[in-house]
């Protein structure tokens, strides 16, 4: 483990060196350097502060995961907004996604006559691709 003052002098891409071998000081020092504008930048995106700050904790458990991930090329700041935003719109996805019906759920899961379309044949075969206009002569 290093001491706060010598990762403060240290540059952000030797901080993710150091990150990538486990120094969860220097992970701090880049939470502290870029959190703030990070978050400011994700609440003008989202209007939700409470999205906003799960987007950026979920951006510094990306950057804990794989640090080598950053390849060198570019401003480690470019690259943290990069991640950021990916998990913004991960989250965004997620909260317009609609919650599936538990009926049909259990029912194809039980090899119900249903297929993921939610749809069946007349004579209850099985189909995947009716969720496509055109494919099934039945739906």
């Amino acid at each position: 483990m290093r001491d706060s003052v010598h990762v403060e002098s240290l540059s952000d891409v030797q901080l993710l060196g150091l990150v990538a071998g486990g120094d969860e000081l220097a992970l701090r020092e880049l939470v502290d350097r870029h959190s703030a504008w990070l978050l400011l930048r994700l609440r003008r995106r989202t209007g939700d502060e409470d999205l906003a700050a799960e987007a950026l904790h979920d951006t510094f458990v990306a950057v804990w995961r794989r640090p080598r991930a950053f390849r060198g090329e570019g401003d480690v700041g470019a690259w943290l907004w990069g991640i950021a935003i990916r998990q913004l719109v991960t989250r965004l996805r997620k909260r317009a996604q609609p919650k599936p019906d538990t009926g049909q759920v259990l029912s194809a899961r039980a090899g119900g006559p249903r297929g993921r379309s939610g749809r069946a044949h007349d004579d209850g075969r099985l189909h995947r691709r009716c969720h496509q206009p055109g494919v099934c002569k039945f739906c």
